[in-house]
């Protein structure tokens, strides 16, 4: 069971998302200090706005503000993935007696492959299966995937990954930004403070780096990249076709191919 130190997150991930960081978060709610805040929390709970508002901001004491603000008043004691991670330095700052953990995979080639194929493979509507209808990928110029707020967070932190570079989503790019965050953290971090962690190695150095027993069930492993393609694509149809755009969406398809048809008479 998780300690209560009086510090409100007690553990924070650093590590990107694909580094099992959904695995890390059950661990960790399984182990007691949870609840762990992830991207599903965010996006369940709709709180993109408020993201990007800490991303926009440039003074580092009215950003730890908001921050400690949030988490304060939340029920949550630990934070992994996007977008948390990218603000590992203000949390680490806020909350000093908070462990971090910096989540990983076996190599940067593979963490970059299984990124493109997920989180980084939806930059236009063409990933999507609704997108394979004839003429759509015009529309798509005009329109974002998802939410405009998911949308509008996304753009405003995902340089903070590049560490304020411009982004490429090549396996190349994408492997060297992986590499470099890796040294960033390394190298801000203190030692004592901080677990480089592969969720292939299950239980044991978790639960001695966190000083809590190792229980008896298996470690869990979730959000494989089958499963997280399967969610992301049928949440972001339902939210981009019928939530966000509904009948806008379908009467600008319906006249799109209407002047079409007209043209080419």
């Amino acid at each position: 069971m998780g300690k209560d130190t009086g510090n409100k997150l007690q553990v924070i991930g650093c590590g990107f998302g694909r580094t099992g960081t959904l695995s890390l978060k059950t661990a960790l709610d399984e182990l007691g200090f949870g609840p762990t805040y992830h991207m599903f929390e965010n996006i369940k709970n709709k709180n993109s706005d408020f993201w990007t508002k800490v991303g926009l901001e440039k003074d580092p004491k009215i950003r730890q503000k908001m921050l400690k603000n949030f988490f304060d008043n939340s029920s949550y004691r630990s934070s992994v993935d996007f977008p948390g991670n990218v603000f590992f330095e203000d949390l680490i700052e806020i909350y000093p007696n908070a462990k971090i953990i910096l989540s990983i995979r076996d190599s940067p080639q593979i963490w970059a492959k299984s990124a493109q194929e997920t989180i980084f493979g939806y930059e236009s509507g063409e990933r999507m299966s609704f997108a394979r209808l004839p003429g759509i990928k015009h529309l798509f110029r005009f329109v974002p995937v998802g939410s405009y707020s998911l949308t509008r967070m996304v753009e405003t932190l995902v340089t903070r990954m590049f560490l304020s570079k411009e982004p490429e989503f090549t396996i190349d790019a994408l492997s060297t930004a992986y590499s470099e965050w890796q040294k960033h953290c390394e190298s801000t971090i203190k030692q004592e403070r901080l677990l480089i962690f592969n969720v292939k190695e299950g239980w044991k150095p978790l639960c001695d780096f966190l000083e809590v027993e190792v229980p008896t069930s298996n470690f869990p492993r979730v959000n494989d990249r089958k499963s997280f393609n399967g969610w992301f694509i049928i949440s972001q149809e339902i939210k981009s076709v019928l939530g966000f755009f509904g009948f806008y969406l379908t009467a600008a398809y319906v006249l799109y191919f209407s002047v079409s048809g007209i043209c080419k008479i």
